[in-house]
C-alpha cells in the first residue's frame, strides 16, 4: 500500500534528511482532536475491565511517556489535501510505501518476528493504521482489542493481582492511549486518512542509561504555535532501501519533472515515479 504525504514547506528538507517527523498527538491543530474517541475507549474500558485500578480520574498510567503521529493520506491528489496541506496546490505529495517503511523502522531491540518476504526481523518502530470515521467502526475495534487481552493476558491492573508489574498490561495501556487518534469526524471521510503513530518513553532513568540506540529513542523539540511540541523521525531510507515510491507535483506547483527528478538524483535516491496531479485551478 501507497500512503501520501503532501507537503510544501518541508519537501526540500523531507528529501535530504530522509525522514518524515511525528509530533505529540495532543497539540495537533484540531481541538477536537482525540476527544471521542478518548471518551469511547475510556467508557469501554470501565465496561470491560470493571475491577481494573485504572483508569483513575479518566487516565492511563502513561505519564512518562509521548504519543506521537504522522499523517498521510490514501489518495495522493485529492484537492481537498492540496489545499489544506501542500499550500494550495503548489507543493508535492510524496508517496510512501508501507511494507518499506516498517523495514526502516524495524527495532531489532522489541520481541518480533521476520516481516514476510524479507531477512529482517524485530517489530516496526511505528504503528499505521487507517482513520475510522464511523463511532461504530471504532467501537468495535476498541472492543476486540480488549477482549482479545482479556483472553490472553486477564485484566489490566486488577486490583486483585499482587504479583509483579505485568508487561503485557503496560504496552496494553500504551496502544489504548495511542488509539485516541484513531476516530474523525465523517465530515473528513474524503481524505482517506492513515496515521503512523508511536509511544517514547520519557522516564529519566531510561534516557540517562540510555540503553538502546540513538536511532529508537531520538526526539527534540520544535516551538509551535500550538506550544512546545516534541517530534520524532521517522525514517524514510538507508543505503539499499527507500521508502519513497512516488512524487506528484502540486497542480499549481510551476516544477518541472525534470526538476523533481535531478534533485532526487543529486540527493542519492534511486528512480521514483514522478507525475504532475491530474488537477489544474488557479
Amino acid at each position: 500500500m501507497i500512503y501520501h504525504y503532501c507537503s510544501q514547506v518541508n519537501f526540500l528538507n523531507i528529501i535530504r534528511s530522509k525522514e518524515l517527523w511525528a509530533t505529540d498527538l495532543s497539540k495537533m491543530n484540531d481541538p477536537e482532536e482525540m476527544l471521542d474517541g478518548r471518551r469511547i475507549i475510556m467508557d469501554l474500558f470501565g465496561k470491560t475491565f470493571p475491577s481494573s485500578k485504572y483508569p483513575i480520574n479518566g487516565s492511563f498510567p502513561d505519564d512518562d511517556n509521548l504519543y506521537l503521529v504522522s499523517s498521510a493520506s490514501k489518495n495522493g491528489d485529492v484537492l481537498s489535501q492540496w489545499r489544506s496541506y501542500a499550500q494550495d496546490g503548489t507543493g508535492f505529495s510524496i508517496g510512501i510505501d508501507e511494507k518499506d517503511l516498517n523495514m526502516l523502522n524495524l527495532n531489532p531491540f522489541k520481541s518480533g518476528i521476520p516481516i514476510q518476504g524479507d531477512e529482517y526481523s524485530g517489530v516496526p518502530e511505528y504503528l499505521i493504521e487507517d482513520v475510522l470515521y464511523s463511532h461504530d467502526d471504532f467501537t468495535l475495534k476498541i472492543e476486540q482489542f480488549m477482549q482479545n487481552h482479556l483472553r490472553d493476558y486477564g485484566v489490566p491492573f486488577d486490583t486483585n493481582y499482587d504479583g509483579p508489574l505485568k508487561t503485557s498490561s503496560i504496552f496494553f495501556m500504551r496502544e489504548l492511549a495511542m488509539n485516541f487518534c484513531l476516530l474523525k469526524s465523517d465530515f473528513y471521510k474524503e481524505e482517506q486518512e492513515v496515521r503512523i503513530y508511536k509511544s517514547i518513553s520519557i522516564e529519566w532513568s531510561l534516557l540517562a542509561a540510555n540503553p538502546l540506540p540513538n536511532k529508537f529513542i531520538k526526539f527534540d523539540f520544535l516551538d509551535s504555535p500550538y506550544g512546545i511540541k516534541p517530534y520524532a523521525p521517522i525514517y524514510l531510507w538507508s543505503d539499499n532501501r527507500t521508502a519513497i515510491k512516488e512524487i506528484v507535483i502540486g497542480p499549481r506547483n510551476p516544477s518541472s519533472i525534470k526538476d523533481v527528478e535531478t534533485f532526487l538524483k543529486l540527493n542519492g535516491y534511486p528512480k521514483i515515479e514522478i507525475s504532475k496531479s491530474a488537477g489544474n485551478y488557479r
